[in-house]
């Protein structure tokens, strides 16, 4: 399973990724918004779980959620 976690703290990301990777998962990061967006572009048909932080500076969670939904649509 490949997972996309979009967290803007790199601790937080770090330690998702240990998570996620110890669990036999692949882990697929992104900092914010805008990078989460490009990355859904190109691969989002190989990402299965979406894990994104509420408090992201370019928007909220729900609403990048919604955008990767259009995406894919």
């Amino acid at each position: 399973m490949r997972v996309l976690v979009v967290e803007d703290s790199e601790l937080v990301r770090g330690y998702l990724e240990n998570v996620i990777v110890h669990l036999g998962h692949e882990f697929v990061g992104a900092v914010n918004a805008t990078e989460a967006l490009d990355i859904m572009r190109r691969r989002g048909a190989g990402v299965d779980v979406l894990l994104i932080d509420v408090g992201l500076p370019e928007m909220d969670g729900v609403q990048l959620s919604e955008r990767i939904s259009e995406l894919h649509a």
